[in-house]
């Protein structure tokens, strides 16, 4: 994967059962990339959109309202996004490479 410009949406974003302080999620075009720092430094990770089989998003107000489930059996990311989730939901839902589960 490679650098992918700007990205379409960009919020602050936690993990569940994970440390990550200053989080961000972003998408861009191909990828959806995490980032912020852990107990051991700052972190990337890129996910491929290809590489993404599901996505999970819940309408609730507290604790975590999205999950990334990926097609190569590796672990599922599941946190919340502060700010905007329902433009997430919406990009989600009309890009018809995602497989979109609204939960309640």
């Amino acid at each position: 994967m490679s650098e992918s410009g700007e990205p379409v949406l960009s919020s602050s974003f936690t993990l569940k059962g994970r440390t990550l302080w200053f989080g961000t999620i972003e998408l861009h075009q191909e990828e959806v990339v995490i980032s912020g720092w852990t107990w051991t430094g700052p972190v990337t990770e890129r996910i491929d959109i290809e590489e993404i089989k599901k996505v999970e998003k819940w309408t609730v107000t507290l604790g975590p309202n999205i999950r990334l489930h990926r097609a190569n059996g590796k672990r599922p990311v599941f946190g919340r996004i502060h700010k905007g989730a329902k433009f997430w939901e919406l990009a989600f839902e009309k890009d018809d490479r995602f497989d979109l589960t609204l939960r309640h």
